[in-house]
């Protein structure tokens, strides 16, 4: 048991660690296409990693990338 949790850890981390780099590409894209409406969904989406807790207060995964 002792080494799935430590598993099931380390795979956690990753993932946050994914999230956090998948944030990062996305400006450049931004700047790159001058386009509005990708520029909104760019920030939105920006907004919703940086929240990550529901309105109840319980941490919401993005389920949409």
């Amino acid at each position: 048991p002792p080494s799935a949790a430590h598993s099931y850890e380390d795979l956690s981390a990753g993932e946050t660690v994914e999230m956090a780099s998948v944030p990062t590409q996305l400006p450049p894209e931004e700047m790159k296409g001058p386009t509005g409406p990708t520029k909104r969904l760019l920030m939105r989406q920006s907004s919703v990693m940086d929240t990550q807790r529901d309105s109840d207060g319980s941490i919401k995964m993005t389920y949409w990338f």
